[in-house]
């Protein structure tokens, strides 16, 4: 490993190219079965979560066939901004970058850098729509209702 904080969990399986490239920031979280093809740096802000079998490539090969049958591979860094979600089975693909407190949905493919504050899905990804303070709201009442209920059957 690259770097890490002091509070980091990899479920195993865990795929990696030289390992050494990676750089985990806080409170960094990843599911099981992932690839980190790292033949470039990929790093990680803080409070990142990867699901399931989320694949991260920062290796490529040229498009013309004789130069890349001669074995050439390039590589370009992939940056995971704060707050991020990938959702499972999502593919980054080499040079993107994150940016904070965006969403990867599940089974996109990112080609090209994800703006901060955003939903991004599909392949090859796009925005869906931007995150922002309905998305707080919603989400400040599930938690307050699950908070509820919890106490309730914890008799308190």
């Amino acid at each position: 490993m690259g770097s890490h904080g002091k509070s980091y969990f990899i479920h195993p399986p865990l795929y990696v190219d030289f390992g050494s490239h990676l750089h985990l920031g806080e409170n960094f979280y990843c599911n099981v079965d992932p690839i980190f093809i790292d033949v470039n740096t990929i790093t990680f802000g803080d409070n990142v979560m990867i699901g399931p079998r989320v694949g991260f490539y920062t290796a490529g090969h040229p498009t013309d066939a004789a130069i890349r049958n001669s074995g050439l591979e390039f590589g370009l860094p992939i940056t995971v901004g704060d707050n991020v979600w990938i959702c499972a089975q999502a593919t980054i693909l080499p040079g993107v970058t994150i940016g904070k407190n965006s969403i990867v949905a599940a089974g996109a493919v990112v080609t090209k850098d994800v703006p901060e504050n955003v939903l991004v899905g599909g392949n090859p990804a796009r925005v869906i729509r931007e995150l922002g303070e309905a998305d707080k709201q919603k989400w400040a009442a599930q938690q307050a209702a699950y908070h509820k209920v919890k106490e309730q059957f914890q008799g308190k």
